[in-house]
């Protein structure tokens, strides 16, 4: 999701602005990657800084997680992750060729064939990028975690040194709103070791 502001006009005339997060697929895709939901910024910030205070509450209290605590992070689901942003846009980039092909009429030839040919670079360079994705897939590529530093994130977060924004883009990987369930998934980066 992405962060996007609003300014509307009272019919007093007086102006006012709004925050609201809304599907960043809809952005890129439109209504055929997804409903375009959105979600007022301060509703839904509310809802992950209380989740996520109360899951750094629990991290912190469970010695027994900390004693048994992996120091290597399988990144599968990340690499997963950017494996389906990247057929996303290559999807994206695919449709916009077709649409270029449809309405090549609008353009002059030199136009045409500069656009075309820069849209088929940025498809050539997505495809690399997913097949090096693919690969350390493959590989079961690994990361390290370094346990002292989450730590300190966390004491840091609980001294007020780490405001709710950067703790929520250290700890967590996603938020998953759906509307028409009614749900907020969050994703931790510890997750998976619980």
């Amino acid at each position: 999701m992405v962060v996007v502001k609003k300014k509307n006009r009272k019919p007093s005339g007086k102006t006012f602005t709004y925050w609201y997060y809304r599907c960043s697929t809809y952005l890129n895709d439109g209504k055929t990657g997804c409903t375009g939901q959105t979600i007022r910024r301060e509703n839904l910030e509310e809802i992950v800084f209380n989740d996520l205070e109360n899951e750094l509450k629990k991290w912190r209290n469970d010695r027994e997680f900390w004693e048994n605590f992996s120091l290597v992070d399988h990144t599968e689901k990340e690499i997963s992750r950017e494996i389906e942003n990247v057929e996303r846009r290559i999807k994206k980039l695919n449709k916009d060729v077709k649409d270029l092909f449809d309405q090549r009429d609008l353009f002059d030839e030199e136009m045409y064939r500069g656009v075309m040919q820069d849209k088929r670079k940025e498809i050539e360079n997505a495809r690399q990028q997913r097949d090096e994705l693919k690969e350390r897939l493959e590989n079961g590529e690994r990361e390290s975690i370094n346990i002292e530093e989450i730590r300190e994130k966390i004491e840091d977060y609980f001294s007020g040194k780490l405001n709710p924004t950067d703790a929520a883009n250290t700890f967590i990987q996603q938020v998953i709103v759906n509307k028409e369930a009614g749900t907020i998934k969050i994703e931790y980066i510890l997750d998976d070791r619980r």
